[in-house]
């Protein structure tokens, strides 16, 4: 049962399964599509309502207002939803979460917990936070709010997006080196 902020089954998870970026994802036998049959779609799942965190050596910032996108190195990585339907708020965002997508099994599958960003962030961060150079928020902003930086929180720097966000896997060109690079795109970054 989910009683305070602190008991949201907020999780450390690999970072490609916490951004729905596994390999045939969404493999789905019935479709014909023009990679074939069962073939995987390598779009963004817009149903994907999972959440944790991960920490990550590299992730790419891409942006629409801007052509090159830009790294950011040694990550925690919190990946978020903010309803559909989302309203502005002054400088914070009103996150909705469905705990059932962790995997939990004892979860609820029609509890959906609210709660504000900032409020979350005071609870969680000081939880789960290290030795990161940055934090980047994998939360869709549809409201382009400016991010207010909670006065309790340490000088790390938190990268935020204004619109959409979508994760993106960077194939390898060679596929012993590796899982491949996340990158996230959104209308535009902004820092906190």
């Amino acid at each position: 049962m989910i009683r305070s902020i602190a008991d949201i089954p907020f999780r450390e998870r690999d970072p490609f399964a916490l951004l729905n970026l596994t390999p045939g994802r969404h493999a789905d036998p019935e479709d014909d599509g023009e990679d074939g049959p069962g073939a995987p779609d390598d779009g963004p799942d817009l149903d994907y309502a999972g959440f944790g965190y991960a920490r990550v050596g590299e992730i790419w910032l891409a942006a629409h207002d801007d052509p090159e996108p830009r790294p950011v190195r040694d990550v925690l990585l919190l990946a978020l939803h903010t309803p559909d339907d989302a309203e502005a708020h002054d400088g914070d965002l009103l996150l909705e979460l469905w705990p059932e997508a962790t995997g939990d099994q004892e979860a609820d599958e029609d509890l959906v917990v609210q709660v504000m960003l900032s409020r979350f962030l005071a609870v969680w961060l000081p939880r789960i936070s290290s030795d990161e150079r940055a934090i980047v928020l994998a939360v869709c902003n549809p409201c382009h709010t400016r991010l207010v930086r909670p006065p309790a929180l340490r000088t790390v720097p938190i990268h935020y997006p204004l619109g959409d966000a979508t994760s993106w896997r960077e194939e390898p060109a060679d596929f012993l080196a590796g899982p491949g690079a996340l990158r996230l795109l959104a209308d535009a970054w902004r820092t906190a």
